[in-house]
């Protein structure tokens, strides 16, 4: 079995690649949503700037309808979806390694702020001492 891109496994790869299936939606009239989607996850503006124009292409497309240029659109828009479906499969490891540094840093930031509420100096309750504390570690 081939090794994922991330530490997190391939189940959760999967379950974080959904996004792919907007890109399958015919003439690429999702495509843009999943661009929008993992840019605005990673804070990555270069796939929010994709996502910006595969929605460009897809109105564009829709205000040509009944014109001379509905053809030429429509030709464009195929070529599209079918260049956003390869996108999509290219940046996917990017994306996942991204999106895997994110959650790391949230991850350290909860726990930092479980270390400051640990630490804090709350009164203790009458007729509880320390080792009674509840505590906010993660297992």
């Amino acid at each position: 079995m081939a090794k994922g891109f991330t530490n997190e496994g391939a189940k959760w790869e999967i379950a974080h690649s959904f996004w792919i299936l907007f890109t399958w939606v015919p003439f690429a009239f999702l495509s843009w949503f999943a661009f929008i989607y993992i840019g605005a996850r990673t804070k990555q503006k270069k796939w929010l700037l994709a996502g910006v124009a595969y929605a460009a292409v897809v109105l564009c497309t829709a205000f040509t309808a009944r014109t001379l240029f509905f053809d030429l659109a429509m030709k464009m828009l195929l070529i599209v979806w079918v260049i956003s479906i390869i996108h999509a499969f290219k940046i996917r490891p990017e994306f996942l390694v991204r999106l895997e540094a994110v959650y790391q840093i949230k991850r350290s930031e909860m726990n930092e702020l479980r270390q400051e509420l640990e630490n804090e100096n709350f009164p203790e309750p009458s007729g509880q001492n320390r080792s009674s504390r509840v505590t906010l570690t993660k297992k």
